[in-house]
């Protein structure tokens, strides 16, 4: 949610990578940091403050606009469902 969230707003996103955390961030949609690499974090926290990257923000906004939007989350837990009737 929050990082989605923040992509939306282009908000430059700098993340752990825990979890699922990897499916929407990347070297192209924001600074994905390795677990507990402190270093790498503030590495990225000063990259961003001294440049904001425009690139990275828009290529997050873009993939939140186009795979996370309603219609999108609609349709895949429709195509989902078929499948689970169509065996059942």
């Amino acid at each position: 949610g929050v990082i989605l969230e923040a992509m939306y707003c282009k908000t430059p996103v700098i993340a752990y990578d825990v979890g699922g955390i990897s499916e929407v961030v990347n070297d192209k949609t924001g600074y994905l940091i390795p677990k507990n690499d402190e270093a790498a974090f503030v590495d990225a926290l000063v990259a961003v403050a001294n440049q904001r990257p425009e690139g990275k923000i828009e290529a997050a906004y873009q993939l939140v606009t186009t795979q996370y939007n309603n219609k999108s989350i609609a349709t895949q837990f429709a195509t989902m469902y078929q499948q689970v009737v169509a065996q059942a």
